[in-house]
């Protein structure tokens, strides 16, 4: 059994913001992390989600609670909610035994982008460690985190793009519990970076939302400085231009 995650004002914040790109009838594919455990409070008002997952959690239990999750538009698994395992409290256990609404498959089936495409609206929600001014994502690795590395990424944001109206959202608070940037130049030394930028749509702060997709490297630093801590701004803008990021003689009003 695994506890509930703790949700902070900054992740909620992260969450609602995500929640406004989540629309009635997307199919969603959701994490154990933070992020999402929040993001299922702010979608009880949907209608029609679907639920196509590696790992049915708490917070999922709770969105099908609510009445927002019917499975009805998805075209794999019509009516049901999908996943390969789940992770969460006894309660979770209990309401997972010969529940119908929950259809267990395997890996292979849960993670063919193939079958992942058949979903219209397919909308991978990931929870980044770092992202850089490219639009470079590194996930979490290390103590209390559970993941299997950038290729179960890899998979999802295929079946993503292979959806009709499929969408991918990375989201991250602007800076990490030590006050350090989240949103940086370039990544250097991190583990477990996932460089298929050009599969990301959008990255999401507590600061807003920053839409990457059909834009060019200049317009992607561009959104991302938008959405990073305020503090941050200036200096980011600075490095870009030294790395020609961003035109030597730009300018960028933060506010």
């Amino acid at each position: 059994y695994f506890k509930r995650r703790a949700v902070n004002k900054v992740i909620d914040q992260v969450a609602a913001n995500i929640a406004q790109v989540i629309e009635d009838g997307d199919c969603l594919s959701f994490s154990t992390d933070s992020l999402c455990e929040a993001l299922g409070r702010h979608l009880t008002q949907k209608r029609h989600l679907g639920i196509h997952s590696s790992c049915f959690t708490d917070a999922l239990m709770d969105l099908v609670k609510s009445g927002a999750v019917t499975n009805y538009r998805k075209a794999a698994f019509r009516g049901k909610s999908v996943a390969s395992y789940a992770l969460g409290t006894p309660e979770l256990m209990a309401w997972l035994d010969h529940n119908p609404l929950v259809d267990f498959q395997s890996i292979e089936q849960v993670f063919d982008p193939t079958q992942i495409g058949r979903n219209p609206n397919f909308v991978v929600v990931e929870q980044a460690r770092k992202v850089d001014l490219l639009g470079r994502i590194a996930f979490s690795a290390g103590k209390g985190d559970i993941i299997s590395g950038p290729g179960q990424a890899a998979d999802l944001f295929t079946g993503a793009d292979i959806s009709r109206g499929g969408r991918t959202v990375m989201g991250l608070p602007s800076r990490n519990s030590k006050g350090d940037p989240n949103i940086v130049v370039m990544l250097h030394n991190l583990r477990n970076q996932f460089h298929m930028r050009e599969s990301i749509d959008a990255v999401v702060t507590e600061y807003g939302i920053a839409n990457l997709k059909w834009r060019t490297i200049r317009e992607r630093a561009q959104a991302l400085i938008d959405i990073a801590h305020p503090n941050d701004r200036q200096k980011l803008v600075e490095q870009a231009k030294e790395k020609n990021i961003l035109f030597g003689d730009q300018i960028f009003l933060s506010e």
